[in-house]
């Protein structure tokens, strides 16, 4: 923050950016104590801000922060809600990893939800975006995330090439 003088004391000024993630991470800390509507209060105040402010990238983080905890609390409706807010969010920012991460859990909700042509159609998007990011890493990610489906799908045979592409990509990567 900027430091001005008042009555012979310096004061502080945080920045609203500063605030907002503030107020996420506390959002996450209130959850892991299991003070569950602290954590929704506390990433809608998130949310408030980011909004009046203009933030989009935190109006995308309070959104995917808003929906990690509804999931957590089974209220997946609204969790995907907030999961797809966060991702147009993250699309118009071009910012291609945080819609990939949005992506991978709109995928749990759909698997959890045993929705799986819901699942393997943002599959197909997570898969497009890691071929955009050209990263084998979260191209290995994106097959991993098919393998699931298809398992939990009954098609076995699917989800081992798919497991298989993933491996394949994962040691492509070097990261192994």
């Amino acid at each position: 923050g900027v430091g001005q003088m008042a009555k012979g004391a310096v004061v502080l000024a945080l920045p609203v950016e500063e605030l907002v993630t503030d107020l996420i991470y506390k959002s996450e800390t209130q959850f892991l104590l299991g003070e569950y509507e602290g954590a929704l209060s506390t990433a809608n105040d998130a949310l408030r801000f980011a909004g009046e402010k203009g933030l989009r990238q935190g109006v995308a983080l309070a959104n995917d922060k808003l929906a990690r905890i509804l999931r957590a609390l089974g209220r997946l409706d609204e969790a995907r809600d907030r999961l797809r807010t966060a991702l147009a969010v993250n699309h118009e920012l071009g910012a291609k990893p945080a819609s990939f991460e949005n992506y991978l859990s709109l995928i749990q909700i759909a698997t959890y939800s045993k929705e799986f042509s819901q699942a393997s159609a943002d599959v197909k998007q997570l898969q497009r975006l890691a071929e955009e990011m050209g990263s084998p890493i979260f191209t290995a990610k994106a097959y991993h995330a098919a393998g699931i489906i298809s398992s939990a799908g009954g098609q076995h045979q699917d989800a081992r090439e798919a497991y298989e592409k993933a491996v394949e990509y994962a040691l492509d990567s070097g990261s192994m």
